[in-house]
């Protein structure tokens, strides 16, 4: 049988070896990670190269994407990146092991939920140091949260602090910003009377005071996704040099359905090709990047993409495959489109 298009080719050595540079990178600053599966939709390829690669701890904001592995963790954390609803503590507490919260409500309930569940569940308190998506905006009432966790709460364990940075606010994670969260973090301790285990400073932004080797002492952890998959953002956003690690994990790969000549508005004859994957596929025509450099995404529909094939040197024809690298947006919706076939190499 003959391969199929389009098709997402999935490197998973890379991924793996990826996993193994970012690890050696952050045991210099004694930082630890969180393998982040969201973006690739749980595929459970990725979650064995998270852990092949030496990962301790998965996490993802979808539930159904860490059922199958909650039932076979073999060792591996299962982390909640996100604030649980109330509809869903009962699974919160028998899928994962620990969960970043904002709401005292839902703390209460996680409570009793583990209790009734005979658990114990950790606890990340989320801090909002200006980014604004999530987190204790005031530090009193998180103080307070940790206080009521530590003496009052018998089936939750503070785990530790965490924040969000580079999302919603726009803010970026630069030393003094997360060196709000490692002053929060020694005032918890303070009120609590221990050591956090966790200090949690964001995400893939993150990885840039690691390639700096400036992260604040206090943070030891991060939840790395997009940027050991795809070393897109800091490399091509920021201006890193990412070249320890793979840029080519993931290759989106479509086949030509048209081949066209047309002139356009100044009367200029271009030669364009028509591809059998749209909208519905991978969201945002800005999110794919050609591999071959004569080749200039032109028009984007739900069920079509039309490239600019003119300044290419090669005779396209029908028939013909056409590869596209990829950022993160792409890669969320190519790895859940029932139309993209998933191919492991």
């Amino acid at each position: 049988m003959s391969e199929r298009y389009p098709r997402l080719e999935i490197n998973t050595n890379y991924q793996k070896e990826n996993v193994e540079a970012v690890i050696k990178r952050c045991e210099k600053c004694n930082v630890t990670i969180t393998g982040i599966i969201k973006g690739v939709n749980g595929i459970p390829e990725i979650t064995k190269a998270y852990i092949d690669g030496g990962i301790k701890s998965i996490g993802t904001s979808r539930l159904e994407q860490i059922e199958n592995l909650a039932g076979n963790k073999q060792g591996i954390s299962i982390m909640l990146i996100r604030t649980p609803m109330l509809s869903e503590i009962e699974d919160v507490i028998s899928l994962t092991d620990v969960s970043l919260n904002t709401e005292l409500e839902v703390i209460i309930a996680l409570n009793e939920e583990a209790k009734r569940q005979g658990k114990i569940h950790k606890i990340i308190l989320m801090a909002d140091i200006g980014d604004l998506r999530e987190g204790f905006w005031d530090k009193e009432e998180l103080l307070d949260a940790a206080q009521l966790i530590e003496e009052k709460f018998d089936n939750l364990y503070l785990e530790g602090v965490g924040t969000n940075v580079g999302c919603y606010g726009a803010l970026e994670p630069t030393v003094e910003t997360l060196e709000k969260l490692s002053s929060i973090a020694e005032k918890v301790e303070y009120r609590i009377g221990r050591k956090l285990n966790i200090v949690s400073g964001g995400a893939s932004s993150s990885l840039m005071r690691i390639w700096d080797q400036d992260m604040p002492e206090k943070i030891n952890h991060l939840r790395i996704g997009g940027e050991v998959m795809l070393a897109h953002t800091n490399r091509v956003v920021y201006g890193y040099d990412m070249s320890d690690l793979h840029y080519d994990v993931f290759r989106l790969k479509a086949e030509i359905v048209r081949v066209k000549t047309i002139t356009d508005k100044y009367g200029n004859k271009r030669k364009e090709a028509v591809l059998d994957l749209g909208l519905l596929d991978y969201c945002n025509a800005d999110a794919l990047y050609s591999v071959e450099k004569g080749i200039k995404i032109r028009e984007t529909f739900d069920d079509y993409t039309v490239v600019d094939i003119e300044d290419d040197s090669k005779d396209y024809e029908i028939g013909d495959i056409l590869t596209f690298a990829l950022s993160y947006g792409a890669l969320v919706y190519l790895t859940k489109s029932r139309s993209v076939k998933l191919a492991f190499v």
